[in-house]
């Protein structure tokens, strides 16, 4: 699972290009950017 932010702003062909990159690298394990998270208040408590 993969869980990043996507700028729909930008070129469709830009958006794929950085999906192809982040597919490439975190494939296999996956990624979590917790900005994608906290931009949508749903990132774990803090404790």
């Amino acid at each position: 699972m993969s869980i990043e932010t996507v700028n729909l702003d930008e070129d469709p062909e830009e958006i794929m290009r950085k999906i192809r990159e982040s597919v490439a690298e975190h494939g296999e394990q996956g990624v979590v950017d917790m900005r994608a998270l906290q931009g949508q208040d749903i990132a774990a408590p803090a404790q």
